[in-house]
Protein backbone atom coordinates (compact mmCIF):
# COMPACT_ATOMS: atom_id res chain seq x y z
CA UNK A 1 0.00 0.00 0.00
CA UNK A 2 1.25 3.48 -0.35
CA UNK A 3 1.14 5.69 2.75
CA UNK A 4 1.27 9.46 3.97
CA UNK A 5 3.64 9.78 6.64
CA UNK A 6 1.83 13.31 7.82
CA UNK A 7 4.25 14.06 10.82
CA UNK A 8 7.44 13.79 8.67
CA UNK A 9 5.10 14.05 5.10
CA UNK A 10 6.82 11.90 3.24
CA UNK A 11 4.95 8.88 1.10
CA UNK A 12 5.81 5.88 2.01
CA UNK A 13 5.02 2.18 1.73
CA UNK A 14 3.76 -0.87 3.63
CA UNK A 15 4.15 -4.01 2.45
CA UNK A 16 1.35 -6.63 4.10
CA UNK A 17 2.57 -10.21 4.04
CA UNK A 18 -0.43 -13.28 3.68
CA UNK A 19 -1.21 -15.47 5.00
CA UNK A 20 -1.04 -15.15 8.55
CA UNK A 21 1.69 -17.23 10.13
CA UNK A 22 2.17 -19.06 13.10
CA UNK A 23 3.67 -17.14 16.13
CA UNK A 24 6.78 -18.22 16.21
CA UNK A 25 7.19 -16.78 12.55
CA UNK A 26 5.93 -14.29 13.80
CA UNK A 27 8.23 -14.00 16.85
CA UNK A 28 11.09 -14.57 13.73
CA UNK A 29 9.76 -12.31 11.71
CA UNK A 30 10.48 -9.33 13.96
CA UNK A 31 13.51 -10.46 15.19
CA UNK A 32 14.93 -10.70 11.43
CA UNK A 33 13.22 -8.09 9.73
CA UNK A 34 15.20 -5.75 12.92
CA UNK A 35 18.04 -6.57 11.78
CA UNK A 36 17.66 -6.30 8.53
CA UNK A 37 16.44 -2.45 9.00
CA UNK A 38 20.11 -1.60 9.79
CA UNK A 39 21.09 -3.37 6.67
CA UNK A 40 19.04 -1.02 4.78
CA UNK A 41 21.30 1.65 5.20
CA UNK A 42 23.31 0.67 2.27
CA UNK A 43 22.63 2.97 -0.59
CA UNK A 44 21.15 -0.19 -2.62
CA UNK A 45 18.95 -1.49 -0.25
CA UNK A 46 15.59 0.27 0.38
CA UNK A 47 15.46 1.89 3.76
CA UNK A 48 13.00 -0.30 6.11
CA UNK A 49 11.72 2.10 8.78
CA UNK A 50 9.42 -0.36 11.21
CA UNK A 51 8.25 -3.60 11.34
CA UNK A 52 4.96 -4.84 13.09
CA UNK A 53 1.55 -7.17 12.67
CA UNK A 54 -1.58 -5.68 11.78
CA UNK A 55 -4.70 -6.04 14.36
CA UNK A 56 -5.21 -9.25 12.20
CA UNK A 57 -1.75 -10.92 12.83
CA UNK A 58 -0.37 -10.11 9.42
CA UNK A 59 2.68 -8.89 9.49
CA UNK A 60 3.76 -5.92 7.80
CA UNK A 61 6.79 -3.58 6.60
CA UNK A 62 6.67 -0.07 6.62
CA UNK A 63 9.49 1.38 4.37
CA UNK A 64 10.65 3.95 1.86
CA UNK A 65 8.34 4.07 -1.30
CA UNK A 66 10.47 4.52 -4.57
CA UNK A 67 8.21 5.69 -7.13
CA UNK A 68 10.28 4.12 -9.86
CA UNK A 69 8.59 0.95 -10.01
CA UNK A 70 10.62 -2.62 -9.93
CA UNK A 71 13.29 -4.08 -12.50
CA UNK A 72 9.73 -6.55 -13.59
CA UNK A 73 7.33 -3.39 -14.30
CA UNK A 74 10.61 -2.17 -16.15
CA UNK A 75 10.77 -5.32 -18.28
CA UNK A 76 6.67 -5.31 -18.63
CA UNK A 77 6.85 -2.43 -20.05
CA UNK A 78 9.57 -2.37 -22.25
CA UNK A 79 11.05 -5.71 -23.15
CA UNK A 80 14.28 -7.43 -22.69
CA UNK A 81 16.95 -4.51 -21.62
CA UNK A 82 20.20 -4.13 -23.42
CA UNK A 83 22.89 -5.65 -21.72
CA UNK A 84 24.62 -2.36 -20.91
CA UNK A 85 21.74 -1.38 -18.81
CA UNK A 86 21.57 -4.37 -17.23
CA UNK A 87 25.24 -4.69 -16.61
CA UNK A 88 25.05 -1.29 -14.83
CA UNK A 89 22.33 -2.35 -12.70
CA UNK A 90 23.25 -5.42 -11.12
CA UNK A 91 26.76 -4.19 -10.61
CA UNK A 92 25.21 -2.25 -7.31
CA UNK A 93 22.98 -5.13 -6.66
CA UNK A 94 25.03 -7.86 -6.36
CA UNK A 95 27.13 -5.14 -3.65
CA UNK A 96 24.09 -4.74 -2.31
CA UNK A 97 23.48 -8.28 -1.92
CA UNK A 98 27.14 -9.06 -0.72
CA UNK A 99 26.58 -6.30 2.54
CA UNK A 100 23.50 -8.58 3.27
CA UNK A 101 25.81 -11.08 3.42
CA UNK A 102 28.97 -9.98 5.06
CA UNK A 103 26.21 -9.27 8.24
CA UNK A 104 25.40 -12.76 8.18
CA UNK A 105 21.60 -12.66 6.13
CA UNK A 106 20.60 -14.33 3.03
CA UNK A 107 18.26 -12.42 1.01
CA UNK A 108 16.27 -16.23 -0.35
CA UNK A 109 14.29 -14.10 -2.75
CA UNK A 110 16.27 -12.06 -5.10
CA UNK A 111 14.04 -11.41 -8.46
CA UNK A 112 12.99 -8.87 -10.40
CA UNK A 113 10.07 -8.07 -8.57
CA UNK A 114 12.42 -7.30 -6.07
CA UNK A 115 14.81 -4.55 -7.00
CA UNK A 116 13.23 -1.39 -6.99
CA UNK A 117 14.35 1.59 -9.38
CA UNK A 118 14.70 5.39 -7.58
CA UNK A 119 13.22 8.00 -9.98
CA UNK A 120 17.15 9.03 -11.28
CA UNK A 121 17.30 5.01 -12.30
CA UNK A 122 19.54 3.67 -9.19
CA UNK A 123 18.59 0.12 -8.56
CA UNK A 124 17.40 -0.60 -4.91
CA UNK A 125 17.32 -4.34 -3.19
CA UNK A 126 13.91 -4.51 -1.43
CA UNK A 127 12.09 -7.30 0.81
CA UNK A 128 14.23 -8.03 3.14
CA UNK A 129 13.23 -9.48 6.22
CA UNK A 130 9.88 -11.08 4.01
CA UNK A 131 11.94 -14.03 3.71
CA UNK A 132 12.08 -15.43 7.55
CA UNK A 133 8.48 -16.40 6.97
CA UNK A 134 9.92 -19.40 5.22
CA UNK A 135 9.85 -22.26 6.83
CA UNK A 136 13.41 -23.94 6.16
CA UNK A 137 12.63 -26.83 7.78
CA UNK A 138 9.55 -28.32 5.75
CA UNK A 139 10.01 -30.09 2.71
CA UNK A 140 9.76 -27.31 0.05
CA UNK A 141 10.18 -24.10 1.31
CA UNK A 142 8.23 -21.35 -0.07
CA UNK A 143 9.94 -19.49 -2.97
CA UNK A 144 10.07 -18.53 -6.44
CA UNK A 145 10.68 -21.00 -8.77
CA UNK A 146 11.79 -19.13 -11.50
CA UNK A 147 14.56 -17.92 -9.29
CA UNK A 148 15.22 -20.57 -7.11
CA UNK A 149 18.65 -22.80 -7.06
CA UNK A 150 18.48 -26.19 -7.60
CA UNK A 151 18.85 -26.86 -3.57
CA UNK A 152 16.40 -24.53 -2.66
CA UNK A 153 13.62 -26.62 -4.79
CA UNK A 154 15.56 -30.19 -3.24
CA UNK A 155 14.34 -28.57 -0.12
CA UNK A 156 17.95 -28.24 1.18
CA UNK A 157 19.12 -25.13 3.33
CA UNK A 158 19.89 -22.02 0.92
CA UNK A 159 23.16 -20.47 1.14
CA UNK A 160 25.14 -17.41 -0.04
CA UNK A 161 25.21 -19.07 -3.38
CA UNK A 162 21.59 -19.60 -3.86
CA UNK A 163 21.86 -16.06 -3.53
CA UNK A 164 23.81 -15.92 -6.53
CA UNK A 165 22.20 -18.29 -8.40
CA UNK A 166 19.08 -16.08 -8.05
CA UNK A 167 21.11 -12.84 -9.47
CA UNK A 168 22.01 -15.04 -12.79
CA UNK A 169 18.81 -16.57 -13.08
CA UNK A 170 17.58 -12.40 -12.36
CA UNK A 171 19.94 -11.05 -15.43
CA UNK A 172 19.11 -13.59 -17.87
CA UNK A 173 15.22 -12.57 -17.49
CA UNK A 174 16.04 -9.17 -18.16
CA UNK A 175 18.32 -9.55 -21.07
CA UNK A 176 15.53 -11.95 -22.62
CA UNK A 177 12.33 -11.55 -21.17
CA UNK A 178 11.96 -14.92 -19.82
CA UNK A 179 13.61 -16.77 -16.66
CA UNK A 180 15.92 -19.48 -17.97
CA UNK A 181 14.40 -22.28 -16.37
CA UNK A 182 11.11 -21.29 -17.16
CA UNK A 183 8.34 -21.18 -14.07
CA UNK A 184 6.50 -24.27 -13.77
CA UNK A 185 7.22 -26.09 -10.69
CA UNK A 186 7.07 -29.54 -11.47
CA UNK A 187 8.72 -29.21 -14.78
CA UNK A 188 11.48 -27.58 -13.20
CA UNK A 189 11.78 -30.48 -10.35
CA UNK A 190 12.55 -32.85 -13.18
CA UNK A 191 15.53 -30.88 -14.80
CA UNK A 192 16.93 -29.66 -11.43
CA UNK A 193 20.10 -30.51 -12.01
CA UNK A 194 20.04 -29.60 -16.42
CA UNK A 195 22.88 -27.58 -17.15
CA UNK A 196 22.08 -23.24 -17.44
CA UNK A 197 21.25 -21.95 -20.99
CA UNK A 198 23.13 -20.22 -23.30
CA UNK A 199 22.17 -16.54 -24.02
CA UNK A 200 20.24 -16.10 -27.04
CA UNK A 201 22.67 -15.11 -29.96
CA UNK A 202 21.08 -12.29 -31.33
CA UNK A 203 21.11 -10.34 -27.98
CA UNK A 204 24.27 -9.51 -29.56
CA UNK A 205 25.73 -9.35 -25.63
CA UNK A 206 29.20 -10.09 -24.90
CA UNK A 207 30.75 -13.67 -24.57
CA UNK A 208 32.24 -12.96 -20.84
CA UNK A 209 28.88 -11.75 -19.60
CA UNK A 210 26.73 -15.18 -21.06
CA UNK A 211 30.01 -16.84 -19.22
CA UNK A 212 29.64 -15.17 -16.06
CA UNK A 213 25.81 -16.12 -15.95
CA UNK A 214 26.33 -19.13 -17.03
CA UNK A 215 29.23 -19.44 -13.60
CA UNK A 216 26.11 -18.02 -11.51
CA UNK A 217 23.97 -20.68 -12.71
CA UNK A 218 25.74 -23.41 -12.09
CA UNK A 219 23.54 -26.41 -10.95
CA UNK A 220 26.74 -28.23 -8.67
CA UNK A 221 26.99 -25.72 -5.54
CA UNK A 222 30.43 -25.58 -5.54
CA UNK A 223 30.82 -25.08 -8.99
CA UNK A 224 29.19 -22.01 -8.64
CA UNK A 225 30.20 -18.62 -8.33
CA UNK A 226 31.35 -18.18 -4.67
CA UNK A 227 30.09 -14.70 -3.74
CA UNK A 228 27.70 -11.65 -4.95
CA UNK A 229 31.32 -10.03 -5.27
CA UNK A 230 32.67 -12.16 -7.14
CA UNK A 231 29.91 -11.51 -9.50
CA UNK A 232 29.94 -8.09 -9.55
CA UNK A 233 33.77 -8.05 -9.91
CA UNK A 234 33.28 -10.30 -13.41
CA UNK A 235 30.94 -7.73 -14.47
CA UNK A 236 33.02 -4.58 -13.46
CA UNK A 237 36.05 -6.14 -15.77
CA UNK A 238 33.07 -6.19 -18.26
CA UNK A 239 31.55 -3.14 -18.29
Amino acid sequence: YRAYDRTLRRELAVKILRPVPGLELRRAFESEASAHGRLSRHPNIVTIHYAGHTLGGQPYLLMDFVSGGSLRDYLDENGPVPWQHVVAWMIPVCAAVQHVHDNGFIHRDIKPDNILLDPPGVPLLSDLGIACLQDETSPLPALSVPHAAPEALRGERRGVRSDVFSLGTTMFQLLTGEPPFGSDLFGRLHRVDDPPPVLPHGLDAPPWLDSAIRRALEPEVALRTATSSELRDELRKGA
